[in-house]
């Protein structure tokens, strides 16, 4: 087992994105990572080898050629195979701007593609942060923001096939029920006649994302445009968008966009 990693100055713990380490791993059999309710959201490019990734109850296989992404706030599991281990490329980043840079670029919930080739832009990252280390705060958030567009352009390429016609009867039943509180997967189902176990693989086969990450996201969007386009108190953007409690909604726009709603509304 090798690797090579890259450590950094102290940064602020005030900046929005933080590059906790980042390198290259030359595994063996007994490579594992495991963490819980993580901080840390880690991109990695797998250059040979073969292993796993276990997010929560969902497993996954990343092999030569892939990128897994595991996401802050999560229990997870990665370790290589004995008989094929891993080398791969990667970056571990903290704080609350990573999150949104996902979500904007449509890459929430995504967590493993299959043949994506990216490796140069995890390369050439790792090159400008070896040979700037103390310039890593004003480097992370441009780098990581070159692999997170590099991800969505190969994700979105490989997504470029029609969208099934109950996929697009569920997104239509979310969209015009934006302001209303969140739907029930039972309720979106039942508008194709199917169960909820089937709808949420139609949809995320389709989209990529489950129907609640989506009802969600397009309530944080709309979220946005209403405070940064109204002057509606926050007590009543929440309510609009089905958000019984003010606080709740506080909280999870905070989660999901690094700031509160009244602080997203003065500087965001």
């Amino acid at each position: 087992m090798r690797e090579d990693i890259i450590t950094f100055p102290p940064q602020s713990p005030d900046n929005p994105l933080i590059m906790q380490l980042a390198g290259t791993s030359l595994c063996d059999g007994t490579y594992r990572i495991a963490r819980v309710n993580s901080p840390t959201c880690v991109f990695e490019y797998v250059v040979r080898g073969s292993g796993y990734y276990r997010l929560e109850d969902t497993w996954f296989y990343p092999s030569e050629g892939d990128v897994y992404i595991v996401p802050q706030g999560s229990d997870h599991e990665y370790g290589s195979s004995s008989d094929n281990p891993w080398t791969k490329l990667w970056f571990n980043v903290g704080g609350p701007l990573v999150n949104s840079l996902l979500e904007d670029y449509r890459l929430t919930g995504i967590h493993h593609l299959k043949d994506c080739p990216v490796r140069e832009v995890f390369e050439d990252g790792l090159a400008q942060l070896r040979e700037n280390r103390a310039d890593v705060e004003s480097l992370a958030p441009h780098i990581i923001l070159n692999v997170i567009m590099a991800i969505r352009r190969e994700h979105h390429a490989a997504l470029r096939q029609p969208y099934s016609e109950e996929g697009l009867i569920l997104r239509r039943v979310i969209e015009q029920n934006i302001f209303k509180h969140s739907l029930p997967l039972v309720e979106i189902s039942a508008a194709i006649r199917r169960s909820p176990t089937q709808a949420i693989r139609i949809f995320q086969r389709d989209f990529g994302i489950t129907p609640y990450q989506y009802q969600l996201r397009r309530k944080m969007e709309t979220a946005r445009i209403l405070l940064k386009n109204s002057v509606k108190p926050v007590k009543e953007i929440a309510y609009d968008l089905g958000f019984a409690d003010e606080y709740y909604f506080s909280n999870i726009f905070k989660n999901k966009n690094g700031m509160s709603p009244q602080k997203y509304r003065k500087e965001g």
